[in-house]
């Protein structure tokens, strides 16, 4: 396989994808992850006692019906079934069940509960069946965090010491675990636990801890309500609440009414209080929030290339060593592999090797020439977890042409001449065995090499990060067609809200579109930014990236005291996209300057008129900056001045404008030039943007501008 291979990869692979969807056969779509789910579970188990015990606790046969029924499943068994996914049994942490799991939730999520127009009353009524928590919730709850203590013990006991004493320091484990002992543990303690838990370090993201996590998360809440006498009149109080959000926002969906919802779901579900009307809540208002889309054709612009590579055969073929240089002209693409539960993305290399060998058998010298042409294909498949490769497979077929062969006497030529004709088939079939088998293995080794840097670019960069914090996207499915590579993603906690509606329709078959839901904004900053802080550095190398340079007010000077910045915890960063306009939010809690502290709710906003341009588009920003202290009034004199002093820098983020003459992709695909804006809608939470690759026309079109 040509080293050249290795450049393509790493730009393909190492600089993501690009996301899309399609709601209309989400839930036929779901029904079918689950199924290939099982298939793939039931057969990992084999046959035998071991796999009929899996099933009966499981309830395949019980799944399997309802898998037959399809939008007629039904919700209330299937939720029986994810209830024995999610139970505590040894074995359930591992991969294959886990994709079960999910598989079954985000079908349960997609399959249609209560119509829209019934969740108001059905809030209503919900606040007359309170399900009160006890002293048998809470020794379950403390069950299940035993369990869970016992199985992170025993991960720590299989790991490395020095990593197991990372590990127990970080968690002050010795006490941690003496605290959990106790009757009644420390509210306040456990919450520090779990904020540790809930951090950015190495490790969280294993099931263990997740668990833990989640078991201790359980334990507090269920522990806090069974506790408090006042909670019935909290749950029919937020019933009530919720009754009143839904009926307004049925009529008017809007960002504000959508966070107090989701604020409501989430208390209800820390709780275990009415599950039916939460799904069906989540089922109507919280739909996949991101969409994007990336041709065949894009996809191959950055990766397909002609290759030429120079090697030296060595073989040894039924007694005769072989020697000569040979040359392999072709190219490398791709070809996307329809597929509803991942990407499949076949790595494909054609070409023909050229090679001029001589062959030298006792006496007798061979030399000939050699044509073999070679298909390899490597399959990686991506999806939530991350990526996988599969075999190369390859199929070479060689045919050779006898030049001369030399011996010391004419008689042992004419043998030898009468020898090779005899053999020259199975010397074409045995070459063609090896330089397939040589072909696959150097691709496999090849390309294991190269996209184990993208491996851990995916996990270390997005997915563990969003699972230590517990951000991770509810849905975030791959899957391919013969011509586009599609992901949709739903990215909502159990207290936030995603798309009440499906995006705009694409006008065009678009060579990258994305369609991204405001609700987005504010729901991965959450996970990405709550509660972090940024120093003025930071914040200097981010404007560096948006704009190019660092703007004068900006920059720091030994003179200048440093600042910082503390993101709120809950939407940190928002957007709203409506009637052509954009506009931004920031929300913060903590400001320092130097000596300086001010512990007060911060919003930063800016608004921007958006409109497409000739190629791309341009953002313009209407009035100032506005920035806002909590619900102050009036402002003390040093608060003005940090409030000045707060404008003047954000300012220098939200410019005046920004102007775009289109974007151009990363490596290899920056030479096919900037892709042409098409598409343009920024309305009702959506935004949305097509582009195609730029075309000849384009080209002159745009030099005729610069002439």
């Amino acid at each position: 396989m040509p080293r050249v291979l290795r450049f393509f990869l790493v730009v393909a692979f190492g600089s993501g994808l690009i996301l899309m969807g399609n709601r209309a056969a989400i839930a036929q779509e779901e029904a079918a992850r689950v199924d290939a789910a099982l298939k793939s579970l039931h057969q990992w188990l084999g046959t035998g006692e071991r796999e009929e015990g899996w099933r009966r606790f499981l309830m395949s046969d019980a799944l399997e019906l309802e898998l037959s029924q399809g939008d007629q499943a039904n919700r209330r068994a299937i939720q029986k079934i994810l209830d024995r996914y999610s139970a505590d049994e040894s074995g359930l942490a591992m991969h294959r069940f886990v994709a079960v799991r999910r598989a079954l939730q985000a079908w349960l999520e997609q399959l249609p509960p209560l119509d829209a127009a019934q969740l108001a009353s059905a809030a209503q009524e919900a606040g007359q069946h309170y399900d009160a928590k006890g002293d048998a919730q809470v020794q379950e709850a403390r069950r299940r965090l035993e369990q869970a203590v016992s199985s992170l013990d025993r991960l720590m006991a299989s790991r490395p010491p020095q990593t197991r004493m990372v590990w127990q320091d970080y968690l002050d484990w010795p006490q941690t675990k003496e605290l959990l002992a106790t009757e009644a543990p420390d509210r306040d303690q456990l919450r520090s636990i779990l904020g540790r838990l809930y951090a950015n370090e190495e490790g969280l993201e294993l099931p263990a801890f997740i668990a833990f996590r989640e078991a201790l998360q359980a334990y507090v809440d269920v522990q806090m309500f069974a506790a408090n006498p006042r909670a019935k009149d909290f749950y029919q109080r937020y019933t009530d609440e919720l009754a009143t959000q839904l009926e307004a926002y049925q009529q008017q969906p809007d960002a504000e009414t959508a966070v107090k919802i989701g604020q409501i779901l989430g208390w209800m579900s820390r709780f275990g209080q009415a599950t039916e009307l939460t799904q069906a809540v989540r089922h109507h208002y919280s739909r996949p929030n991101l969409f994007v889309q990336f041709s065949q054709d894009m996809i191959r612009t950055g990766i397909e290339t002609d290759i030429e590579e120079h090697t030296y055969v060595r073989e040894n073929i039924l007694g005769t060593a072989i020697r000569g240089p040979a040359t392999l002209k072709g190219r490398i693409s791709i070809d996307l592999v329809p597929s509803s539960a991942d990407a499949a993305i076949d790595l494909v290399m054609t070409g023909v090797t050229h090679s001029n060998n001589t062959g030298r058998n006792g006496p007798v010298s061979i030399h000939s020439s050699g044509l073999t042409t070679v298909d390899a294909r490597k399959r990686v498949v991506i999806d939530a977890e991350g990526l996988s490769l599969q075999r190369a497979r390859a199929a070479c077929r060689t045919s050779s042409r006898i030049h001369n062969i030399s011996a010391k006497c004419g008689a042992v030529e004419r043998i030898a001449w009468k020898r090779a004709g005899q053999t020259k088939s199975q010397v074409e079939a045995i070459a063609s065995q090896r330089a397939s088998r040589r072909v696959a293995a150097q691709m496999d080794s090849e390309v294991v090499e190269v996209l184990t840097p993208a491996k851990e670019l995916f996990a270390e960069r997005f997915r563990n990060p969003l699972v230590r914090r517990g951000g991770f996207p509810q849905q975030f499915l791959l899957s391919t067609c013969d011509d586009h590579l599609f992901i949709r993603a739903l990215q909502a906690a159990t207290d936030q809200l995603a798309a009440p509606d499906e995006p705009p329709e694409l006008t065009a078959d678009h060579d990258v579109a994305a369609r991204i839901h405001q609700s987005l904004v504010g729901n991965l900053s959450q996970a990405y930014l709550g509660g972090v802080t940024w120093t003025d550095e930071r914040i200097a190398e981010l404007a560096e990236r948006l704009t190019g340079d660092i703007p004068p007010a900006l920059e720091m000077s030994r003179d200048d005291p440093p600042w910082s910045i503390t993101f709120a915890n809950e939407r940190p960063l928002d957007a709203r996209f409506t009637d052509n306009r954009i506009t931004m939010i920031l929300r913060a809690r903590r400001f320092t300057r130097g000596d300086q502290e001010l512990r007060e709710n911060i919003e930063i906003s800016a608004v921007y008129d958006i409109e497409k341009t000739q190629q791309a588009s341009r953002l313009t920003r209407r009035g100032e900056v506005e920035v806002k202290f909590g619900d102050a009034k009036t402002l003390s004199v040093g608060n003005v001045a940090i409030k000045t002093f707060v404008r003047n820098k954000f300012e220098s983020l939200f410019q005046d404008e920004f102007q775009s003459d289109g974007v151009a992709l990363p490596g290899r695909w920056r030479m096919a030039g900037k892709m042409r804006l098409d598409q343009l809608v920024c309305d009702g939470g959506w935004l949305v943007l097509g582009w195609h690759q730029p075309t000849f026309a384009d080209l002159d079109d745009r030099l005729a501008v610069r002439d």
